[in-house]
């Protein structure tokens, strides 16, 4: 029997193909194990199944953790880590990557850390949440943290606000941006500090 195509037969796969002499393929090359084989539920057999059936380390699925998040935290985890990027993203960590989904480093999704954001996080390295760095976002000055300007504003509305500032804080909307951050802060307490008169 002679097969005039590289196609491989699509009745075939379901199982359905009863021509003696079909024109399409009938064996399928394997590149990549069967997920659902390495857990003992695919239903479809070694025969019509599009995947290998075997324990075979360098042809094993990729890692839909790994592959979501860039990360994958299981310590004996049997799927592929694509190795092409090549370590975390300096600028997705910071806030935004231009390349977007053509960047050739890993983008690891982390939630910022509001306290961070205020100038201080007690629990440092060891927080779960993101910390932004804000050099990488700019040369511009009023996007720096220390910018005394910005910080004789903080510390005056810390010292007038009291429980104002602290309740003031927790209301507003968290931004990436410490400038934006403090200004959406400021607008908070001022509007807080009119409506008492």
């Amino acid at each position: 029997m002679t097969k005039h195509s590289n196609e491989v037969c699509q009745d075939f796969l379901r199982g359905i193909c009863k021509r003696t002499n079909c024109k399409y393929q009938h064996k399928i090359r394997k590149f990549v194990v069967c997920k659902y084989w390495l857990r003992g539920l695919c239903m479809k057999g070694e025969e019509q199944c599009e995947y290998l059936h075997e324990y075979n380390l360098s042809k094993m699925p990729k890692c839909a953790y790994y592959k979501l998040y860039g990360v994958c935290n299981l310590t004996n985890c049997i799927y592929s880590h694509d190795k092409v990027k090549s370590g975390r993203c300096n600028w997705y960590d910071r806030g935004f990557c231009r390349k977007g989904l053509k960047c050739n480093k890993k983008h690891v999704k982390q939630v910022v850390c509001q306290l961070y954001l205020t100038g201080f996080c007690p629990r440092g390295p060891s927080c779960p949440n993101g910390h932004p760095k804000m050099d990488l976002i700019g040369k511009h000055r009023e996007f720096s943290f220390f910018n005394k300007n910005l910080y004789d504003k903080m510390m005056a509305i810390i010292e007038e606000g009291g429980d104002d500032f602290v309740s003031a804080f927790f209301l507003f909307p968290v931004e990436l941006t410490v400038w934006h951050h403090w200004t959406q802060l400021f607008r908070c307490v001022d509007i807080k500090s009119t409506n008492r008169n």
